[in-house]
């Protein structure tokens, strides 16, 4: 839970797990690595073993969307993704809307309103072009499964395997 200057765990009887400053920061996101992420007004800070640490050259994200896949952090908010790596490199990596995220292998899912497309993890580069022509293209929420891609929506889901990834 996250308070005005703290954040605490159910897993740890309510004890406080870290201090920030307060009013600075309103989401936070925990990795099975005990790293965190925090969004808000003063844009992304990224603590481990107690300390947090702001992130150089943030924009506000006060309702940024967070996630951890594998190795680095994600963020989307207002209008951009970003990647955040532990060490606190921060990578811009696209200029959109974000609805959805999942990661396969170096390629990043990215669900929008009109659909989705798939981008490299590291450089934010184009991989896969927007697919447009899906069964509902404003996308809620993504996962990249071994055997292919579920959207869910707000009309429900969907499921596509590779070969059915159809151009724009």
């Amino acid at each position: 839970y996250l308070f005005d200057n703290e954040w605490l765990s159910n897993g740890d009887s309510g004890r406080p797990l870290g201090h920030v400053p307060a009013g600075r920061y309103q989401h936070l996101a925990v990795a099975g690595n005990g790293s965190v992420l925090l969004s808000g007004d003063e844009g992304l800070a990224i603590a481990k073993d107690g300390a947090t640490r702001p992130i150089a050259k943030t924009e506000p994200l006060r309702n940024a969307r967070l996630w951890w896949l594998d190795d680095a952090w994600f963020a989307a908010g207002a209008g951009q993704l970003v990647r955040v790596d532990l060490d606190g490199r921060f990578t811009p990596l696209q200029e959109m809307e974000i609805t959805g995220l999942s990661r396969r292998g170096h390629e990043l899912i990215v669900g929008t309103r009109h659909g989705y497309l798939g981008i490299d993890a590291r450089s934010g580069e184009e991989l896969l072009p927007l697919q447009s022509r899906v069964p509902v293209p404003e996308i809620t929420s993504v996962h990249a499964a071994p055997e292919g891609l579920w959207f869910g929506t707000a009309r429900g889901a969907f499921f596509q395997r590779p070969s059915e990834n159809l151009a724009a």
